[in-house]
């Protein structure tokens, strides 16, 4: 987990965490890793979005912020900024 800073902040770090771990391979070995290097398809990103706009509200995370920026710390900076 990357250290934040409040309640709120600490439920979308843990949401996020526990929504990326559900995609097969896409463990990374640190929050730098892209989703698409660790696991590799089109197909884990979709249903990650899927699972995110789930949690998180329609529009949470866009398609061009996610494949501009696809590692675990990028998708949790927009969440953050998103429920803030």
């Amino acid at each position: 987990m990357l250290h934040t800073q409040n309640a709120e902040a600490l439920s979308v770090e843990s949401t996020t965490a526990h929504i990326w771990s559900k995609v097969p391979g896409s463990q990374p070995a640190n929050p730098e890793t892209s989703l698409f290097d660790a696991c590799g398809n089109s197909l884990a990103a979709a249903k990650l979005m899927i699972q995110v706009e789930d949690a998180f509200g329609e529009d949470a995370l866009p398609p061009e912020e996610f494949y501009a920026r696809p590692t675990f710390a990028d998708i949790l900076a927009t969440e953050l900024a998103h429920v803030g």
